[in-house]
């Protein structure tokens, strides 16, 4: 982004004192306090729920989160005279959450609870005989809506079903080659071990009575970030600030705590004690129901890490394939033992 974004700027009545450059933004001291501008090509209409949730959210009482600004004419995204579309939201000084401080870690799992407990937006029901079109954030796809709910929701049985598709895929495309590398052949040898767990983890699932909750969280109106990471967690003077509600949508609430979790302990090696602590200091704040703390189980059953790093490497130039690829790979079979012992000390 250069710096004719500014531009945009005098679409909101502000004024500029200072700017720097944030990940693929642009940060502005203005007279009205921090904001952040980045250029937008995405869904409005995703956008535009983005912002209902958090308007929300400061409703309940939860101030620091990055709300995205109306500009004069009452709109949330803006061009400049190129017609490059841009949004300004609010933006704060901070510290992004330490992976290395447990302190830090702690806090930003007792803040999820907390922004659970506000993160609530009903939607409106239609008749169920309607047409009802549902986005999914995460997969990028259309589905029928559940009970004539139009509504961005997660199906992490549609997910991990896709995530399986795809492993056997990039097993397809690596059996048929004639001359494999070293990284490809430590994915052969590792397949079918982690497949498996895939398939097991999509079983499960079927199994339960993840529809059920996942029908009831809609109706209930819970609303998770999407994307709770170290990365969006900002430790600032007055507290906390959560940001990048981007991928927001309907799911249950320990979907967050999973994402938030699987980073975390995919770092710390899958320390049993640690991530007990996590789950200890949310639970302390909102109580996890038995339902969760299964949905929670099978989430992290899930090989994600196995299946990014295939993805990563179908979707990447395979003439040359770093040496990291190699030692990433060697180390996830090593660590995925204690991820299996975390597990097993879970329930």
């Amino acid at each position: 982004m250069n710096d004719r974004g500014l531009s945009v700027l005098e679409q909101y009545n502000l004024k500029v004192q200072k700017t720097y450059r944030g990940r693929g933004s642009l940060i502005c001291e203005t007279d009205q306090g921090l904001k952040l501008i980045k250029e937008y090509n995405s869904s409005k209409l995703k956008l535009a729920f983005q912002n209902k949730v958090l308007k929300q959210v400061r409703k309940s009482g939860y101030k620091k989160v990055d709300l995205i600004l109306e500009n004069v004419e009452g709109e949330i995204v803006s061009t400049d005279k190129d017609d490059v579309p841009y949004i300004v939201k609010d933006w704060f000084d901070g510290r992004e959450c330490d992976t290395k401080n447990e302190k830090d870690i702690l806090s930003a799992a007792r803040n999820l609870a907390e922004l659970h407990k506000v993160m609530k937006v009903i939607p409106d029901v239609q008749d169920s005989s309607s047409e009802s079109t549902v986005y999914n954030s995460d997969l990028r796809t259309c589905q029928s809506g559940p009970m004539g709910v139009n509504v961005i929701y997660n199906d992490i049985e549609v997910e991990f079903e896709k995530h399986n598709r795809e492993l056997k895929k990039v097993r397809n495309f690596i059996r048929d080659k004639h001359k494999k590398n070293e990284f490809e052949l430590s994915f052969m040898l590792e397949f079918q071990v982690f497949y498996e767990q895939g398939q097991e983890v999509l079983h499960m699932l079927n199994e339960s009575n993840y529809a059920q909750l996942r029908d009831n969280c809609i109706k209930a109106g819970q609303v998770c970030h999407g994307e709770y990471n170290h990365h969006n967690v900002l430790f600032i003077k007055e507290g906390m600030a959560v940001t990048n509600f981007d991928k927001c949508g309907y799911d249950l609430y320990i979907g967050d705590l999973y994402n938030f979790m699987r980073k975390i302990l995919e770092k710390h090696n899958w320390n049993d004690r640690l991530g007990k602590s996590i789950l200890e200091e949310y639970d302390r704040n909102r109580p996890i129901s038995s339902d969760e703390l299964m949905n929670l189980y099978y989430r992290l059953s899930y090989p994600e890490k196995f299946w990014k790093m295939a993805n990563h490497y179908y979707n990447s130039n395979k003439a040359w394939i770093p040496d990291k690829n190699v030692e990433k790979i060697n180390k996830l079979v090593k660590q995925d033992n204690f991820r299996i012992k975390f597990l097993n000390n879970m329930l």
